[in-house]
């Protein structure tokens, strides 16, 4: 469809805008698109927009939307309709359902360090899988941790931003909240304390586990052990890293009221703070190994 005359211009671009406009969203998927044209077919269909894809046609003739594409080099490239003024944040949420940022960016976002994130993360949530059949052992542990961690390689670029889609395993959004972005867009993060469980479960995706530990010092005053450790219980995972969370609260400089509660944990295993590390110092009372001169 193609605008004529500025009054047609403006019939139309009122009504789109109208439908355009829900509180939060700014970036939309074509079925999306479909969708709210289904919604609202009687009001279209009076202003000349009987079809759908004469609906994304007039949005983006009037200037209500605009054609957004999310490249990568290994997976087919994602369109996207956003209005403008759409944030790289609110691009990448759009490029799965139900997504919500986790690790360095979620770091940034509830403002743990000073790190100005050069890659974006956000986690779209497997279906539910059975759980492990195999109970840890001292030799399971140790060969997992022996070699490098593995790392998504579901990577995508818009402008001079690279996004990270991670698959991580089913929680059911758990500890997921709803912020305030950078530019006051309405973003889903992971919350504190189910981002600092996530950091150390992977450090890859934190900046390394240098940035971990300091994302554990801006979190001091705002999370306590007792939350961590719930939220840890909460995500069920069969390693211990009820060791690695104790250690770097005691090296972050918790009070030890906020410790006591990782120490009580049963300790079972010597456990790693880091896969893959070459040369290790150990900590007897976590049981942890660490990099030397951490």
């Amino acid at each position: 469809m193609t605008m004529e005359t500025t009054s047609e211009y403006q019939t139309i671009e009122e009504p789109i805008r109208g439908i355009l406009g829900t509180p939060g969203t700014r970036v939309f998927t074509q079925p999306g698109l479909h969708a709210l044209h289904r919604e609202n077919r009687e009001q279209l269909e009076s202003i000349g927009l009987s079809k759908a894809s004469e609906f994304i046609s007039a949005a983006i003739e009037t200037g209500v939307l605009r054609v957004v594409e999310v490249r990568s080099e290994s997976y087919a490239s994602k369109k996207r309709f956003a209005i403008p003024g759409a944030t790289a944040f609110e691009i990448a949420l759009s490029l799965g359902k139900g997504t919500y940022f986790t690790h360095a960016s979620a770091v940034f976002l509830h403002g743990l360090n000073d790190q100005i994130p050069k890659t974006i993360y956000v986690n779209r949530e497997q279906s539910p899988k059975p759980s492990p059949k195999e109970a840890p052992t001292q030799e399971r542990i140790n060969r997992a941790f022996a070699g490098r961690q593995r790392t998504s390689n579901y990577v995508f670029r818009y402008e001079s931003n690279r996004i990270v889609l991670l698959s991580g395993k089913s929680t059911g959004r758990l500890g997921v909240v709803t912020i305030e972005g950078p530019s006051g867009e309405t973003l889903d993060t992971t919350s504190i304390e189910r981002t600092l469980v996530d950091m150390v479960v992977r450090p890859a995706y934190s900046g390394g586990i240098a940035q971990v530990l300091s994302a554990f010092r801006g979190a001091k005053g705002r999370v306590t052990g007792t939350k961590l450790l719930t939220a840890l219980d909460a995500l069920r995972y069969i390693y211990p890293y009820h060791q690695t969370i104790g250690f770097l609260l005691e090296r972050a400089g918790y009070p030890d009221k906020q410790i006591k509660p990782f120490r009580r944990c049963r300790q079972e295993f010597d456990f790693y703070l880091v896969h893959g590390m070459r040369e290790t110092e150990f900590i007897p009372e976590w049981r942890l190994h660490i990099p030397k001169g951490f």
